[in-house]
């Protein structure tokens, strides 16, 4: 975190749903050099509970998301350690789909599977295709 900043500044909640098995990232600011870090990191904790490697990603807020250069290169260069399987975008405008395809497309090696949902109910009925069905347990 850069000082001076204020600490409203994060980029993103990230949580991890356990009766799902979803990391949910809901963007606050646009990811950036500054930011990207503590966003990356926070990633890499909630993901390394999942066991399916699942996200939805709500950028609804932001919606005409745009990522720099240096901070697409930071997603690129940690898509390996994250261990992410699918990914479900939520709320992108055409342009910033158009971004993120791009992002995928310029990744080294396979990356995960993607798709972009006008809501968090398509997105969440996509990321459950071909998951296996868990017992529920109760408590």
């Amino acid at each position: 975190m850069v000082k001076g900043r204020l600490m409203d500044s994060k980029p993103s909640i990230v949580t991890y749903d356990e009766d799902s098995d979803i990391v949910w990232v809901k963007l606050l600011h646009e990811l950036n050099p500054d930011n990207i870090s503590a966003h990356i990191e926070a990633l890499h904790n909630a993901l390394q509970k999942s066991k399916r490697g699942y996200q939805l990603i709500d950028a609804s807020r932001i919606r005409n998301l745009v990522i720099d250069k240096k901070t697409r290169e930071a997603l690129r260069g940690n898509g390996t350690r994250l261990r992410i399987k699918r990914i479900a975008y939520v709320g992108l405008s055409p342009m910033s789909r158009m971004m993120f395809r791009a992002l995928h497309t310029g990744e080294q090696e396979p990356g995960p599977e993607y798709g972009f949902f006008s809501t968090e109910d398509e997105a969440m009925a996509w990321l459950r295709k071909e998951s296996p069905i868990k017992t529920e347990v109760v408590r």
